[in-house]
């Protein structure tokens, strides 16, 4: 019996797949059996709570805009052939707007468990803002079809949140923890794909980019 050979174009898309599912498994897998296992013994049960919560804010904020930013650049592409500025200033204007609506929500949810201080306030500002930014970041790859970075884009995000955990003890801080693997990924993105690169002015289909997202 002759077995039909899986066509080059077939493999690609498997292995793409694959790559896909391994790299939200990675992330997946160090923050549910790594960071929140980490936090938890770390943090009294208030303590781990109000995190859990102050996430969640994260979750509404930082999450929506990166990921409605994300998918409005896939379907945009070809019909609105948008800058790299059209997506760079609505994410730098409403990752600051939703961040500081959501930093205002949690502050006086911090206030109320006698748990905010201004350090925290910033540090959880620059959490949604790295966030949004990190959500929207792995665009780039899904526009080339190259889900090698995309899966190393992951990687890179899930050492960070290692590295944060291992240095929990100096920084006593589960926000530092989260921030740092959040930034690595926005850094790797900005080396290793267009998307944070020339032109970074608005392209005259800014109006319809802009309503996209919305």
């Amino acid at each position: 019996m002759k077995v039909k050979r899986t066509s080059p174009e077939n493999a690609k898309k498997i292995k793409d797949l694959v790559l896909n599912v391994l790299a939200y498994a990675l992330l997946n897998v160090v923050i549910q059996f790594l960071l929140y296992p980490f936090m938890e013994r770390k943090l009294d049960s208030e303590a781990f709570g109000v995190m859990l919560t102050m996430i969640s804010i994260v979750s509404v904020t930082a999450n929506t805009l990166g990921t409605a930013a994300n998918y409005s650049r896939l379907v945009s592409e070809r019909p609105l052939s948008p800058t790299n500025g059209d997506y760079l200033w609505i994410m730098g204007v409403g990752s600051g707007v939703f961040a500081a609506l959501g930093t205002l929500v949690g502050a006086f949810y911090l206030l109320h468990f006698d748990m905010l201080t201004a350090d925290t306030a910033i540090l959880f500002f620059f959490l949604i803002v790295a966030t949004a930014f990190r959500q929207y970041s792995d665009v780039g790859y899904k526009l080339d079809t190259n889900f090698v970075k995309y899966f190393f884009f992951y990687a890179v995000i899930s050492v960070g949140y290692v590295v944060g955990i291992l240095i929990f003890d100096a920084t006593v801080s589960w926000i530092i923890a989260i921030l740092i693997g959040e930034v690595l990924g926005v850094l790797f993105s900005a080396f290793s794909s267009d998307i944070y690169k020339k032109p970074l002015h608005c392209s005259i289909n800014f109006k319809a980019v802009l309503k996209s997202v919305s």
